[in-house]
């Protein structure tokens, strides 16, 4: 197992533990904002919240618009099923 996968594994594990018993989703099955903004700091995803492009800054709406924490989420769904 390479470094990257066992980093990932165990980003999946822990947003599982974090979870628990079932933290609150949005209506469309997403990971809150309030939630996305600890978790992205938790996990080390890399995202990045509120990106600031030249002297702009870019609110960041939904937890979808974070692409290594929605994949982690996705991961660990699917591996409820």
């Amino acid at each position: 197992m390479d470094e990257s996968h066992g980093k990932t594994v165990g980003q999946v594990r822990e947003l599982v533990g974090w979870i628990g018993a079932g933290r609150k989703l949005t209506q469309t099955g997403r990971i809150t904002l309030a939630d996305a903004r600890t978790l992205v700091e938790l996990l080390g995803t890399g995202d990045q919240m509120d990106p600031v492009i030249g002297d702009r800054r870019f609110k960041t709406k939904s937890s979808e618009e974070l692409y290594h924490l929605n994949l982690l989420a996705e991961w660990a769904k699917s591996d409820r099923q």
